[in-house]
């Protein structure tokens, strides 16, 4: 959020202030709502060693842990994932899930009475979420701008996008309801041999003039070279790594008839 933001103004840097208090608001809500005696530590350390995992791979390997990321981990086998498992990771787990785990896990908590600490509780949701719509409200477009401008820096709020990815995929395989078969519907119908297409590609560039390279002085960098070739034609910042689907892949009925 600060890469997206010019650190330099101060105005930014509040709007940076009032994002964190409301996230910060928002999960005390979340863990509020959830601190029961029976529960609240197994959460705690969960949620932990969750947000531990989830950051290692995202500092180490720049890995965004979403749905097809999860599709991924649920397909692979044990060869596969003991790759993953190295010095590194373990130190890291060790030192933000496990000793904080512990801590937790050894640390007594005092319980009020059921009434007491259920009104303290809805006191304490109340209280946070009057303060997030407050804020919320006194910055709508600025939030509203960069939210919309920037949808993307939900993937990065951990641990709740793995655990909100979690839950859809898992949903999505075990707990959802049969699809109805599918019916044949004009068993008659014949598709028509498409005729045969012209490929067309278009080049559209600078006019290449000698004074306009970038060797010879000129100030742009308009023309292809080692540096940004693969950059600028294959777009290699966006690639990234993503479970197979056959029914998006135009292919598929080659593949099919060539094995």
């Amino acid at each position: 959020m600060v890469a997206r933001l010019d650190p330099s103004s101060t105005s930014h840097w509040q709007f940076i202030f009032i994002i964190a208090v409301v996230l910060v608001l928002l999960f005390h809500c979340i863990l509020t709502f959830l601190a029961f005696r029976p529960i609240i530590k197994p959460v705690l350390v969960t949620v932990l060693m969750i947000a531990a995992g989830v950051s290692y791979f995202a500092d180490s390997y720049g890995v965004i842990i979403d749905k097809s990321m999860i599709h991924n981990m649920l397909e692979t086998n044990v060869r596969e994932a003991s790759e993953l498992v190295t010095w590194p990771l373990l130190w890291h787990l060790l030192l933000f899930g496990f000793l904080p785990a512990i801590l937790i896990i050894i640390m007594p908590i005092r319980y009020p009475t059921w009434r007491r600490g259920l009104l303290l509780r809805t006191g304490s949701i109340i209280l946070s979420l009057v303060i997030v719509c407050s804020l919320i409200m006194l910055n709508y477009k600025e939030i509203f701008l960069f939210g919309r401008a920037n949808r993307d820096l939900r993937m990065f709020l951990n641990p709740t996008h793995a655990i909100g990815s979690l839950n859809r995929v898992l949903r999505k395989q075990y707990f959802a309801h049969a699809e109805e078969a599918l019916r044949v519907a004009a068993a008659d119908a014949v598709r028509d041999k498409p005729a045969q297409r012209s490929v067309v590609v278009l080049v559209i560039g600078e006019t290449a003039r000698s004074q306009e390279f970038p060797f010879t002085g000129y100030a742009r960098n308009t023309t292809l070279s080692h540096d940004n070739l693969f950059h600028s034609i294959l777009g290699l910042f966006h690639v990234r790594t993503v479970e197979y689907r056959a029914n998006l892949d135009i292919f598929s009925d080659s593949r099919r008839s060539d094995g």
